[in-house]
């Protein structure tokens, strides 16, 4: 079985290595317009970053906020809008265009469908490993595992 799974990524990669001017030409366009939003949302008046209450307790303003959430949904669609041109590329050998991939809302919408699906499989997976080096952390451990070292935060990473 491992086999099987060293030749697909295997054929992965080939595939990706015999076509990197369409892979190129599929990603750099999109991601390059993702960085300069990330790079203006950075240019973003230090001042208007955090907020401060009566407690003298900084926390990050609302439109910064707003910005970063935005800057994620953007990935995501940029991320699923590769995706969606590269597989057409490869399984139909539909040509992308010269700098940007084809719009095609209907096929990022499934694509979007099946990565919500896999969330709660990839939730249930994580608390599994969690609990498989979390008790014998315990056992080994005395019976405390702290969560100080950071230990949670990695295992879920």
């Amino acid at each position: 079985m491992s086999l099987l799974g060293y030749r697909i990524f295997k054929h992965a990669v080939l595939m990706l290595l015999d076509n990197i001017s369409v892979a190129l030409r599929l990603s750099v366009f999109p991601f390059l317009a993702l960085g300069v939003a990330c790079y203006l949302l950075a240019l973003y008046p230090a001042g208007v970053l955090t907020e401060t209450d009566t407690d003298n307790v900084s926390s990050i303003s609302g439109a910064f906020a707003l910005g970063i959430l935005t800057l994620v949904v953007l990935y995501l669609i940029t991320l699923v809008w590769v995706a969606v041109g590269w597989h057409r590329y490869v399984l139909q050998n539909i040509e992308p265009n010269l700098a940007w991939p084809v719009w095609n809302s209907d096929r990022m919408w499934a694509y979007a469908g099946a990565f919500l699906r896999i969330i709660p499989l990839s939730i249930l997976l994580c608390f599994v490993a969690l609990l498989l080096f979390i008790i014998p952390a315990a056992i080994f451990n005395g019976g405390d595992v702290s969560t100080d070292d950071g230990t949670f935060f990695w295992l879920f990473a």
